[in-house]
């Protein structure tokens, strides 16, 4: 059985999926959002969290000026629940 890399992108936002899973969320918004910031990540940090800034307001406002306006609120749940995940691997 192959081990998962846990220092690896797609092991975080994997681990972000499930806890939005686990709130019944009515609406696919905040997925939406998670796939397009993991997406804005692997461009510009690469795919190993390490070299994800230890600031999410440093991502944050990283973020705000790659997409050119203000982050919407589904974006900055989808960013603060990144760093929640990364803080309990």
């Amino acid at each position: 059985m192959k081990q998962k890399n846990t220092n690896h992108i797609e092991f975080l936002k994997e681990s972000v999926e499930k806890e939005l899973v686990s709130r019944n969320l009515k609406s696919n918004v905040r997925f939406t959002q998670l796939n397009k910031v993991v997406s804005f990540i692997k461009e510009y940090y690469g795919t190993n969290i390490s070299c994800i800034p230890n600031d999410k307001n440093v991502l944050k406002s990283n973020y705000e000026t790659y997409k050119g306006k203000c982050l919407n609120s589904a974006e900055k749940s989808a960013i603060n629940e990144l760093y929640n995940q990364l803080n309990n691997l």
